[in-house]
């Protein structure tokens, strides 16, 4: 009986132990907010500006809370009016933006979870 307890104790104590380890380690953050740049570079892709005819790569970049760079899985992009620009592919992190018409289309990046960037584009 006294090595059964001593065997339960032990396992108790390697659990408690594994537990107490688990709780220290960083895990992954969650996404916080989505920010859009020019191509690669860091140049913000609020308010740019793109010729009829022209088209930009934009980048979508995910944020947790503390501003560490996270997945941005595969955001959804959208224009409204639709008819000012075309983005090519609609879903993925990278994205080509070509300007049809001149005007300007508000343009939302959203995230599987429901996070969003909403910026506009400018058509010359």
């Amino acid at each position: 009986m006294k090595k059964l307890v001593a065997l339960l104790v032990g396992f108790s104590l390697l659990f408690a132990g594994c537990a107490t380890i688990k709780a220290k380690l960083p895990g992954i953050k969650p996404l916080s907010k989505i920010v859009v740049h020019i191509g690669d570079t860091m140049r913000s892709a609020g308010g740019e500006e793109i010729s009829v005819g022209g088209s930009k790569i934009f980048t979508a970049k995910g944020m947790d809370a503390e501003n560490n760079s996270v997945s941005v899985g595969s955001p959804v992009w959208s224009a409204t009016p639709s008819d000012v620009v075309a983005i090519t592919p609609a879903v993925g992190a990278k994205v080509t933006i070509k300007g049809i018409k001149e005007g300007s289309a508000d343009i939302v990046v959203e995230s599987a979870g429901g996070v969003k960037w909403t910026g506009t584009i400018y058509v010359r």
